[in-house]
């Protein structure tokens, strides 16, 4: 590049040629970050931050994972309801986000000096990730319909992990009635959380679930 400039390049900047090739430069640059960033990308980008999330040891940061689980899924949920995905790209998608969400959810289970005495906004950042957990499940079987089994199966690496998540609430007192939605139970019981589902429904108050049983 250096070819094109003139014994007085200080003085009168780069030649025409050299500003040419400079603003292609820019542009393709330009190009690139708008496609990283765009919603259809907008997974993996926090999925690095996702990977970062392998230790919580204090209830705002017990928050914070929690709003990021709520993101991740608000996230997959958007691109599917936009048609961003088919039914093998979503089931990739479901893959991906099913293995961060899982090492943060550990990481929330790990953190014993989070949960007692649990404040109200731990709750219901909690509340608000599982709501939007079901959300996402709700939208992939209107999506895919006789698919939909397949596509969100992934997510099934989750059960054991929301159960004892779910537990570590219930040991100082607060049930899962108070932070999962009334949809979670039928949404995520056909979606093979039994686990989940079965400890939620023995652990819940007042039968705020309706009467929906759960095999053994």
């Amino acid at each position: 590049m250096s070819s094109y400039f003139c014994s007085c390049c200080l003085r009168c900047g780069p030649p025409a040629q050299v500003r040419t090739k400079l603003n292609f430069f820019l542009s393709d640059w330009m190009n690139r970050m708008l496609i990283r960033y765009s919603p259809r990308h907008l997974i993996h980008s926090e999925q690095l931050v996702g990977r970062q999330i392998n230790s919580v040891t204090t209830t705002e940061s017990a928050v914070s994972s929690y709003q990021y689980l709520s993101r991740q899924f608000s996230s997959l949920r958007q691109g599917i309801e936009n048609g961003q995905y088919t039914a093998s790209e979503a089931r990739e998608q479901f893959q991906s986000i099913s293995q961060q969400a899982s090492t943060t959810i550990t990481a929330l289970n790990n953190c014993l000096q989070c949960y007692p005495g649990a404040s109200s906004v731990l709750s219901q950042s909690a509340s608000q990730a599982y709501s939007e957990m079901s959300s996402l499940v709700q939208i992939s079987n209107q999506r895919y319909g006789q698919q939909s089994g397949n596509v969100i199966a992934p997510l099934t690496q989750l059960d054991a992990p929301l159960q004892q998540n779910l537990n570590a609430f219930s040991r100082y007192g607060v049930t899962p009635q108070r932070i999962i939605p009334p949809t979670f139970l039928p949404t995520l019981t056909q979606a093979g959380f039994g686990r989940t589902a079965q400890f939620a429904s023995a652990n819940s108050v007042n039968n705020r679930f309706g009467s929906t049983h759960f095999a053994n």
